[in-house]
């Protein structure tokens, strides 16, 4: 639903106070979801028929809505935290932002548990959605290994085979310990995707650690 308009229906000057009121329990998500549902059905059935003859490019899901559903809601303006890089198949959890919709999170992300106490009654249920819209997901990847020449060639090397695209990357070289420490930014279409690329990393000569950061 239109949420100026629900946000009318329901009293309330704006649609960040609907949020936060659907946050705290005082009004449910389906009451929002099922306002005028009779009038804008066939309407929807429309879309729905059109949507096997659309051809669609990849979109970057932190700028998307689609993929997340707030407690049986899917008109919700949501969007996905920089913090901790959700990708689907993640828990997650919403958090009713002011001014931006809900932010989803990883249930572990280290933001979340450091929120006031006042701001969690903010916190939503979330679910990522049964068909997700085809999408790109960034992720941090951390690499650690004995440092040698070729090491960031090979890293590149699977990371291209995988057809990802590298948005950010960073590389320490510790003389001491004669490791390096590699941090990549990467895109990513799905937690498959994401878990083959860590396995391929970990297989090449050197490699003592690699997994993904939050």
């Amino acid at each position: 639903p239109d949420l100026e308009k629900a946000a009318n229906r329901f009293n309330f000057k704006k649609p960040d106070d609907l949020l936060a009121a659907i946050g705290r329990g005082e009004i449910s998500p389906v009451q929002v979801a099922g306002m005028g549902a009779e009038r804008r059905q066939p309407e929807i059935e429309v879309e729905a028929d059109a949507l096997p003859m659309q051809r669609r490019p990849r979109k970057r899901a932190a700028k998307g809505s689609g993929d997340v559903v707030v407690e049986g809601v899917v008109d919700l303006l949501t969007h996905m935290a920089r913090c901790c890089k959700p990708v689907p198949n993640d828990d997650i959890v919403g958090f009713i932002t002011r001014g931006r919709g809900v932010s989803v999170h990883r249930s572990d992300c280290g933001t979340l548990k450091n929120l006031q106490e006042q701001d969690r009654a903010r916190l939503v249920e979330v679910a990522w959605a049964e068909q997700l819209a085809e999408a790109i997901y960034p992720v941090d990847i951390r690499v650690v290994a004995s440092d040698r020449k070729g090491l960031l060639r090979d890293v590149s090397s699977i990371l291209t085979n995988e057809e990802v695209d590298v948005i950010g990357v960073s590389t320490q070289s510790n003389r001491k310990t004669d490791q390096a420490n590699m941090r990549f930014t990467v895109e990513v279409v799905s937690m498959r995707q994401l878990s083959r690329i860590l396995e391929k990393i970990s297989q090449l000569p050197d490699v003592l650690e690699v997994h993904r950061l939050i």
